[in-house]
Protein backbone atom coordinates (compact mmCIF):
# COMPACT_ATOMS: atom_id res chain seq x y z
CA UNK A 1 0.00 0.00 0.00
CA UNK A 2 2.83 2.38 0.88
CA UNK A 3 4.53 1.70 -2.48
CA UNK A 4 1.28 2.37 -4.34
CA UNK A 5 0.84 5.65 -2.47
CA UNK A 6 4.42 6.76 -3.25
CA UNK A 7 3.97 5.81 -6.89
CA UNK A 8 0.75 7.83 -7.07
CA UNK A 9 2.47 10.85 -5.51
CA UNK A 10 5.35 10.55 -7.99
CA UNK A 11 2.91 10.45 -10.93
CA UNK A 12 1.05 13.51 -9.64
CA UNK A 13 4.26 15.48 -9.09
CA UNK A 14 5.46 14.55 -12.59
CA UNK A 15 2.13 15.61 -14.08
CA UNK A 16 2.29 18.97 -12.36
CA UNK A 17 5.86 19.52 -13.58
CA UNK A 18 4.91 18.61 -17.15
CA UNK A 19 1.81 20.80 -17.05
CA UNK A 20 3.87 23.71 -15.72
CA UNK A 21 6.33 23.39 -18.62
CA UNK A 22 3.47 23.44 -21.12
CA UNK A 23 1.99 26.64 -19.64
CA UNK A 24 5.01 28.91 -20.07
CA UNK A 25 7.63 29.38 -22.75
CA UNK A 26 9.03 26.21 -24.32
CA UNK A 27 12.77 26.83 -24.52
CA UNK A 28 14.73 25.30 -27.38
CA UNK A 29 17.79 23.34 -26.29
CA UNK A 30 20.53 23.57 -28.89
CA UNK A 31 22.63 26.18 -30.63
CA UNK A 32 21.46 29.51 -31.98
CA UNK A 33 22.10 28.22 -35.51
CA UNK A 34 19.85 25.23 -34.83
CA UNK A 35 17.17 27.53 -33.40
CA UNK A 36 17.31 29.63 -36.59
CA UNK A 37 16.96 26.48 -38.72
CA UNK A 38 13.97 25.37 -36.64
CA UNK A 39 12.38 28.82 -36.96
CA UNK A 40 12.84 28.72 -40.72
CA UNK A 41 11.21 25.27 -40.93
CA UNK A 42 8.28 26.40 -38.74
CA UNK A 43 7.88 29.90 -40.28
CA UNK A 44 8.58 31.59 -36.94
CA UNK A 45 10.96 34.21 -35.59
CA UNK A 46 13.71 33.56 -33.05
CA UNK A 47 13.57 35.03 -29.54
CA UNK A 48 16.92 35.01 -27.73
CA UNK A 49 17.11 35.49 -23.96
CA UNK A 50 20.62 36.85 -23.42
CA UNK A 51 21.31 36.25 -19.73
CA UNK A 52 24.12 35.72 -17.22
CA UNK A 53 24.00 33.56 -14.09
CA UNK A 54 24.53 36.43 -11.65
CA UNK A 55 21.72 38.65 -13.03
CA UNK A 56 18.77 39.02 -10.64
CA UNK A 57 16.34 40.45 -13.22
CA UNK A 58 17.29 37.61 -15.61
CA UNK A 59 16.41 35.05 -12.95
CA UNK A 60 13.14 36.85 -12.16
CA UNK A 61 12.05 36.87 -15.81
CA UNK A 62 12.82 33.17 -16.18
CA UNK A 63 11.14 32.12 -12.92
CA UNK A 64 8.18 34.53 -12.73
CA UNK A 65 7.34 35.84 -16.19
CA UNK A 66 8.31 33.25 -18.80
CA UNK A 67 6.42 30.60 -16.82
CA UNK A 68 3.09 32.42 -17.25
CA UNK A 69 0.41 31.09 -19.57
CA UNK A 70 0.33 34.46 -21.34
CA UNK A 71 4.03 34.10 -22.15
CA UNK A 72 3.57 30.58 -23.48
CA UNK A 73 0.60 31.59 -25.62
CA UNK A 74 2.51 34.45 -27.23
CA UNK A 75 6.06 33.14 -27.54
CA UNK A 76 5.39 29.48 -28.36
CA UNK A 77 3.06 30.47 -31.20
CA UNK A 78 5.37 33.05 -32.79
CA UNK A 79 8.95 32.20 -31.86
CA UNK A 80 11.55 29.54 -31.39
CA UNK A 81 12.85 30.67 -27.99
CA UNK A 82 16.38 30.07 -26.84
CA UNK A 83 18.18 31.22 -23.69
CA UNK A 84 21.93 31.70 -23.98
CA UNK A 85 24.37 32.47 -21.17
CA UNK A 86 26.46 35.38 -22.50
CA UNK A 87 29.49 34.39 -20.43
CA UNK A 88 29.77 30.80 -21.67
CA UNK A 89 30.15 28.90 -24.95
CA UNK A 90 28.49 30.47 -27.97
CA UNK A 91 27.15 33.23 -25.73
CA UNK A 92 30.54 34.94 -25.84
CA UNK A 93 30.28 35.32 -29.63
CA UNK A 94 26.58 36.28 -29.50
CA UNK A 95 27.32 39.01 -26.92
CA UNK A 96 30.08 40.40 -29.12
CA UNK A 97 28.11 40.19 -32.39
CA UNK A 98 25.04 41.99 -30.98
CA UNK A 99 26.95 44.29 -28.57
CA UNK A 100 25.19 42.93 -25.49
CA UNK A 101 26.35 45.00 -22.54
CA UNK A 102 23.49 44.85 -20.01
CA UNK A 103 21.22 42.12 -18.75
CA UNK A 104 18.70 40.92 -19.39
CA UNK A 105 18.74 41.67 -23.11
CA UNK A 106 16.41 39.96 -25.56
CA UNK A 107 17.01 39.66 -29.30
CA UNK A 108 14.43 39.15 -32.01
CA UNK A 109 15.81 37.51 -35.15
CA UNK A 110 14.06 36.49 -38.34
CA UNK A 111 14.20 32.97 -39.74
CA UNK A 112 17.40 33.83 -41.63
CA UNK A 113 19.10 35.08 -38.46
CA UNK A 114 18.78 38.77 -39.34
CA UNK A 115 18.46 41.04 -36.32
CA UNK A 116 14.97 42.59 -36.14
CA UNK A 117 15.01 44.15 -32.71
CA UNK A 118 16.31 44.29 -29.17
CA UNK A 119 14.59 44.67 -25.82
CA UNK A 120 16.75 45.60 -22.85
CA UNK A 121 15.44 44.88 -19.38
CA UNK A 122 12.62 42.80 -18.04
CA UNK A 123 9.02 43.69 -17.25
CA UNK A 124 5.71 42.16 -16.24
CA UNK A 125 4.65 39.88 -19.13
CA UNK A 126 1.87 42.02 -20.65
CA UNK A 127 4.16 45.04 -20.82
CA UNK A 128 7.06 42.89 -21.97
CA UNK A 129 5.10 41.48 -24.92
CA UNK A 130 4.27 45.05 -25.97
CA UNK A 131 7.98 45.92 -25.87
CA UNK A 132 8.82 42.87 -28.01
CA UNK A 133 6.11 43.75 -30.55
CA UNK A 134 7.30 47.37 -30.70
CA UNK A 135 10.94 46.35 -31.19
CA UNK A 136 10.02 43.87 -33.92
CA UNK A 137 7.63 46.20 -35.78
CA UNK A 138 10.05 49.13 -35.68
CA UNK A 139 12.72 47.21 -37.60
CA UNK A 140 10.25 45.78 -40.14
CA UNK A 141 8.81 49.28 -40.71
CA UNK A 142 12.28 50.79 -41.16
CA UNK A 143 13.14 48.06 -43.64
CA UNK A 144 10.00 48.83 -45.71
CA UNK A 145 10.73 52.58 -45.62
CA UNK A 146 14.27 52.00 -46.95
CA UNK A 147 12.93 49.86 -49.79
CA UNK A 148 10.59 52.71 -50.88
CA UNK A 149 13.49 55.12 -51.42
Amino acid sequence: MKKLFLMLVAVLVSSVAIAKDEVGVNWFHGTLEQAIEKASAEDKLVFVDCFVDWCGPCKRMKANEFTKEEAGNYFNKNYVCIAIDMEKGEGLDVAKKYSIKSYPTFLILDAQGEHLGTVVGGAEMSAFIKKVEKAKVKKVKNKKDKNKK
